[in-house]
């Protein structure tokens, strides 16, 4: 019943999280006994030192593109609403660090939160160009390894990753909007 574009992605994002939260919950007491209720999470996992490294570095990388959008929203914060999309996307990104976090600490490890290089840009239109290329890159990397054997045995890693893969594609359209919207001014 809405046109707005944005509307529309927002709600049907809430629409699909709350379904993979509801995964989510379904997969834990499917599989929590009683005596485990009582323990400490953490451990449960016995992921692949190979695995464990590549997802500390998705870890890495949200995290650098986490700040990038808070930079950004910050130098551009006089354009308005291009600055609060900006952040927007910051917080999406913590979603994701939690999503490799989640997985990195079930194995009894802490991630890292180390920052990789922030670009220092002063156009917004370039800012908002290299976030869309960053999210479909972390998008395609997200494709390939959602078909990872090891990853796949674990299907705790594959909810969130399938949750990570839907939050990309709606940020790159609002990201593709936000341009778009933005080169009409």
């Amino acid at each position: 019943m809405i046109d707005d574009p944005h509307i529309k992605r927002v709600l049907g994002r809430e629409a699909w999280e709350s379904a993979i939260h509801a995964r989510k919950f379904r997969r834990i007491l499917e599989k929590l006994r009683p005596e485990e209720a009582k323990g400490v999470p953490g451990g449960e996992l016995e992921l692949s030192e190979e695995l464990l490294s590549l997802l500390q570095k998705e870890v890495t990388v949200k995290y650098t593109e986490m700040l990038q959008h808070i930079r950004s929203s910050w130098v551009f914060q006089k354009n308005g609403m291009l600055s609060w999309n900006l952040m927007d996307q910051a917080m999406e990104k913590m979603k994701h660090i939690a999503h490799f976090a989640e997985d990195i600490g079930g194995n009894g490890f802490s991630p890292k939160l180390e920052p990789g290089t922030i670009e220092m840009g002063s156009n917004i239109g370039n800012a908002i160009e290299g976030a869309i290329e960053r999210v479909k890159k972390s998008r395609g990397r997200h494709m390939r390894l959602r078909k990872d054997s090891e990853l796949i045995m674990h299907a705790g890693m594959v909810i969130n990753l399938d949750l990570t893969i839907q939050q990309e594609q709606y940020q790159k359209e609002e990201l593709q909007d936000t341009l778009k919207n933005k080169l009409k001014k």
